[in-house]
């Protein structure tokens, strides 16, 4: 796939997140990361398999029974395959969506579940600037990726509000999700979409927005770089639509399959050829698909396998093969009802062990909300077509995409050359030199020199008979005598046996004829034949003189609607031009926009601050005055009562002085001196 390519380099934002070989390189196919689903990571429960080989059974589904606390029953969850455990994240329970991990260990065979953690610090070697930890919102109608020890979800309904995907990554050894702030022209946020990996790129179609809205286009998203980019592509897609499937194939073929439109559900699929970017639409051959919605469906090697859904409101009991080599369509398996295996919004998941590949069913709503898990045995003569090597299937599936186009390019080729075809006869008609025109002025001069030759061929017939004419004027009287009628017969048989023979056998009888009237019979009788015939010829003329006019008529008007149309052309280009101009206009104005609404915010952000500081100063400079006020009022307290003091100091001085003066002599009674 052109703008693929694949690097064992980890750099930028997502150093994180770190990459793995694309999983369609592995000898099973999509949907099997690492390539190696068995990692030695944990003790397996050796008593289990064996139970289990003996149950399982080719072509049926199997029923199995792990050990541990089943998780909730529920619908439209997400489920990956990450070494030996199968995370099955979010979904629709009878209490409403739901953010938990279920984790089924698949080395035991034992259900286990993971609180959710919320914030926390950074691991070790910290995060990146672009990474936020934050709590994985309840969810329903999302995709999960795994992307080597790391799972990625991408939108999805949520219960926060906004408007553009959301990209969150789970780490399962500290357990933490964190959401990824990814750039570029982010999609609009949406649910029951597509997500596909084809190495570090991210293909994402479709979906349904909030209003319920179907949608139809394509973005991809880069790990490396965390961009997300608009997909342009050529020929007719598949139209709006939600709850569909989707595989990459071969790193160059997305498909689609079935989905949930605006009014019913679809069979049909599609293909996109990325190194064209042209939509294809196949044909259903086989075992011709029911249309469904809100099925699962799991690529391993040549084949695509397709299990659930639901059709008008009844699951879909069908579990169906695409053998990708053949673009054939074949049952697989049949469920029975009330069945995991109808369910729409179940989850499958492909696991590998030991060579051996089964498909693991999970969830999903009928009647109600399950939590069965159901196997599927793969034998590995089903992997791959027998007649061709693993990775050679593509050329049969870029041959079924070239047969529609093929037939267009030679509709188009034969249009082309009626077009030519009729430009040359248009020419030739038009032209005063051409070989109709010369031909019909050969005719029309070899008409007039037989016709001369006839005439003088009748005179000299006549000159010839004149005498003879003369010597027989005096039995002309008897013309009406049986003899002369029985010539006039006679002459009258000749000319109707003559009616019916052509013009040389003509000429040879006017070559052997005796008498004078039957030569001059025969001469005008050939006469009048050519002077038919050069009627004909005259009005075929003028037949062709008007297809003349006709086809100069039609190249004129065809002329005026080609200059008419290459002005439109040069309007809609100066129209695009400008609109090109304004979008860009446009885009630098919101950009300026956003530039300016930035520093805004900073300066709202510096100014906030400062208030902030200059509240918290002002409220310590009130405590600092009503501290001040405290210590005044204290003060002149003390100042009075100091006052008073001094006041009674002074009266007892003055008392302790009368006292005085009385006891050493009488002396006048001085006042007593000013208060205050």
């Amino acid at each position: 796939m052109k703008g693929m390519e694949r690097s064992r380099k980890t750099s930028g934002p997502v150093a994180a997140i770190p990459e793995t070989r694309s999983p369609v390189h592995h000898q099973l196919g999509v949907g099997m990361p690492n390539g190696k689903l068995m990692a030695d990571e944990e003790e397996e429960d050796s008593s289990y398999y064996p139970e289990l080989r003996s149950r399982l059974v080719m072509d049926f589904w199997t029923a199995v029974h792990p050990h541990g606390k089943k998780p909730e029953p529920r619908s439209y969850h997400a489920a990956t395959i990450v070494g030996r455990k199968m995370l099955v994240t979010g979904g629709n329970t009878a209490s409403g969506s739901t953010n938990d991990v279920q984790i089924l260990h698949l080395g035991k065979m034992m259900w286990s579940g993971i609180v959710e953690a919320g914030p926390s610090t950074p691991t070790q070697g910290g995060m990146p600037k672009s990474v936020r930890r934050q709590r994985l919102p309840a969810c329903k109608g999302h995709s999960m990726i795994s992307w080597g020890k790391t799972v990625l979800l991408v939108a999805g309904d949520m219960d926060l509000i906004g408007d553009q995907t959301e990209v969150w990554s789970f780490d399962l050894q500290t357990r933490l999700w964190t959401k990824i702030a990814a750039k570029g022209e982010i999609p609009a946020a949406r649910s029951g979409q597509s997500v596909t990996r084809a190495g570090s790129i991210l293909i994402m179609f479709g979906g349904e927005d909030s209003k319920g809205h179907k949608m139809n286009d394509l973005h991809i998203l880069d790990l490396k770089s965390l961009m997300w980019l608009p997909l342009h592509t050529t020929g007719t897609g598949p139209s709006p639509r939600s709850k569909h499937v989707a595989a990459m194939y071969d790193d160059r073929f997305l498909l689609i399959f079935g989905g949930a439109s605006k009014s019913k559900p679809l069979n049909d699929i599609y293909a996109l050829d990325f190194e064209t970017m042209e939509w294809s639409r196949l044909k259903n051959k086989g075992a011709s698909p029911s249309p469904r919605a809100g099925h699962a469906g799991v690529l391993v090697g040549d084949k695509w396998y397709i299990v659930g859904g639901e059709s008008r409101g009844f699951g879909v009991l069908d579990s169906l093969v695409l053998d990708i080599a053949k673009m054939t369509w074949s049952i697989a398996a049949i469920a029975p009802p009330n069945s995991v295996l109808a369910n729409q919004g179940l989850s499958l998941v492909p696991f590998q062990r030991k060579g051996k590949v089964f498909l693991i069913a999970f969830g999903g709503h009928g009647n109600k909300a399950s939590n069965e898990v159901q196997v599927l045995y793969i034998p590995p003569s089903e992997y791959f077509t027998p007649a061709s090597p693993p990775r050679s299937s593509s050329s049969g599936l870029a041959a079924e995409l070239s047969e529609g186009r093929g037939s267009a390019a030679a509709a188009a080729a034969s249009y082309r050359d009626a077009e030519n075809t009729f430009g040359e006869a248009a020419a030739a008609l038009a032209s005063p030199k051409s070989s109709n025109m010369k031909k019909m002025k050969r005719l029309t001069n070899s008409s007039s020199r037989t016709q001369s030759s006839l005439e003088a061929m009748v005179f000299d017939s006549s000159e010839q008979t004149g005498s003879a004419r003369r010597r027989s004027s005096a039995s002309e009287a008897n013309a009406n005598t049986p003899t002369s009628r029985n010539t006039g017969y006679l002459s009258e048989a000749f000319r109707t046996t003559l009616d019916g023979n052509s013009d040389i056998e003509l000429l040879m009888e006017l070559q052997d004829a005796d008498s004078v009237d039957q030569r001059a019979f025969l001469i005008n009788r050939i006469q009048r034949k050519f002077e038919k015939k050069l009627a004909a010829a005259v009005r075929k003329n003028e037949r062709t003189e008007g297809e003349l006019a006709a086809a100069v008529r039609g190249k004129e008007e065809a002329e005026k609607n080609l200059a008419s149309v290459l002005n439109s052309k040069q309007k809609i280009e100066l129209q695009l031009a400008s609109a090109l101009e304004a979008e860009q206009e446009l885009k630098d104005r919101v950009a300026a926009a956003e530039q300016a609404q930035e520093d805004s915010n900073n300066l709202c952000n510096v100014v906030h601050a400062e208030n902030l500081r200059l509240e918290h100063d002002l409220a310590f400079l009130k405590a600092v005055v009503e501290d001040t006020q405290k210590e005044l009022q204290t003060t002149r307290g003390v100042l009075a009562g100091e006052r008073s003091r001094a006041f009674q100091l002074q009266v007892e001085i003055f008392e302790l002085k009368q006292k005085l003066s009385t006891n050493d002599a009488p002396q006048l009674v001085s006042p007593l001196p000013p208060q205050g």
